[in-house]
C-alpha cells in the first residue's frame, strides 16, 4: 500500500516576498518549506505542545533544492510532502511546491530533518513513536541523496571573498531562539551584490544589460545553530564555470566563535530579466572570474 503524500502548505506569493528580479526571493521558498515541514512534524506526532514540553524542535540538517519555475506576486502555492526514510538520527522528507494556477512545479525539496534540544542546541534521537509514524508514511525506496557537500581543498580563507557581514536579530529567530533557515538563506541572497562586484559587474552594468542572477539549485548543510546577537560573515568561492551556469560555495560563519554555521553550494545562471531566461556568460566575464578564482574548473 502506497502512503498518500501530505498536503503540508497552502499560501500565496506576496509582493513584499519578491526581489529586484521580479520573482519570489529564494529566502521565501525556504520560509514556506519550513512551514510545510512543521506540518509534517505535527502529522508525525511532533506537535508544538510536545516539542515545548520536551525543550525540543524540528530543524533541517541538510537540504537539496531545485528551483524549477519562477513564482510571482499573487501566485497561489501549495506543497505536498512525503517521507523518504526515517531512523533515530534523521527523517528525510521530499516536498514539491506547486503553482496552483499553472499546475507547474515551482521547486522541489529533499530535506533531512533532525530533532534538536533547544537548551543546548545539540541534536537528540527521535522517539520510537515518531519513528513508527514516519515509517508508515514511507512510499517506496528513497533515491540517493544528492545534498552532500564534500570538503574542497580549493576553499580556503585566502581564496574566499567576504560577501556579507552582519549580526543576527531577534526577529530572525523562531520561538525557541534560533535563527530560522529563511534568514540563513536571506544572508546568502544579500551577498549576491558583493558576488556581482567580485565578478566586476556593477549595478549600472546589470541594469544596462537587463541582467540579474537566478538560482537553479541549492545544496545546504546546517552545521551549528545561530542565535540573536551572533555576528556573522559570508565567505564565497567560485568552484565551477559552465556555458551559462556558475557553481559557487558560501560559508556562513559565526565570526566570534570562528565556526561555520551553514554551508551552501549554489548553481546559478546569468538571467535576462526581459526574456526571463538564462543567458550565456561572456568571455570577458569568464576571464574575470578565472582571474579571481584560477582553480575553478571549466565545464
Amino acid at each position: 500500500m502506497t502512503a498518500e503524500p501530505l498536503v503540508s502548505f497552502r499560501g500565496l506569493v506576496n509582493t513584499w516576498e519578491c526581489d529586484q528580479m521580479g520573482h519570489m526571493n529564494v529566502q521565501f521558498y525556504t520560509h514556506k518549506t519550513s512551514e510545510a515541514l512543521g506540518n509534517v512534524g505535527c502529522a508525525l506526532g511532533l506537535t508544538a505542545d510536545r516539542l515545548r514540553q520536551r525543550n525540543q524542535d524540528l530543524t533541517p540538517r541538510a537540504d537539496h533544492i531545485h528551483f524549477k519555475r519562477e513564482a510571482h506576486a499573487g501566485d497561489p502555492l501549495t506543497m505536498v510532502s512525503r517521507v523518504l526514510a526515517a531512523d533515530h538520527d534523521a527523517i528525510r522528507v521530499a516536498s514539491e511546491m506547486v503553482n496552483v494556477s499553472s499546475g507547474e512545479i515551482a521547486a522541489t525539496f529533499d530535506t533531512v530533518l533532525c530533532c534538536r534540544n533547544t537548551v543546548t542546541g545539540d541534536t537528540v534521537p527521535f522517539d520510537d513513536d515518531i519513528l513508527d509514524a514516519a515509517r508508515k508514511r514511507i512510499a517506496g525506496e528513497a533515491p540517493a541523496y544528492g545534498a552532500t557537500i564534500a570538503a574542497d581543498p580549493r576553499v580556503t580563507a585566502e581564496t574566499a571573498v567576504e560577501t556579507h557581514r552582519g549580526m543576527c536579530n531577534t526577529w530572525e529567530c523562531d520561538s525557541q531562539g534560533f535563527v530560522t533557515p529563511r534568514f540563513h538563506i536571506a544572508r546568502f541572497s544579500d551577498a549576491a551584490g558583493h558576488v556581482f562586484a567580485a565578478f566586476g559587474l556593477t549595478g549600472e552594468t546589470l541594469r544596462a544589460n537587463n541582467w540579474g542572477m537566478a538560482a537553479l539549485e541549492y545544496k545546504l548543510a546546517y552545521r551549528t545553530p545561530l542565535r540573536a546577537g551572533d555576528t556573522v560573515a559570508v565567505r564565497t568561492n567560485v568552484l565551477e564555470l559552465a556555458n551559462k551556469a556558475i557553481r559557487l560555495r558560501h560559508d556562513l560563519v559565526n565570526t566570534a566563535a570562528d565556526t561555520v554555521a551553514t554551508t551552501i553550494e549554489i548553481v546559478m545562471v546569468l538571467f535576462d530579466t526581459q526574456a526571463r531566461r538564462a543567458t550565456p556568460l561572456s568571455d570577458d566575464l569568464r576571464r574575470r572570474i578565472k582571474d579571481r578564482w584560477p582553480d575553478c574548473t571549466n565545464d
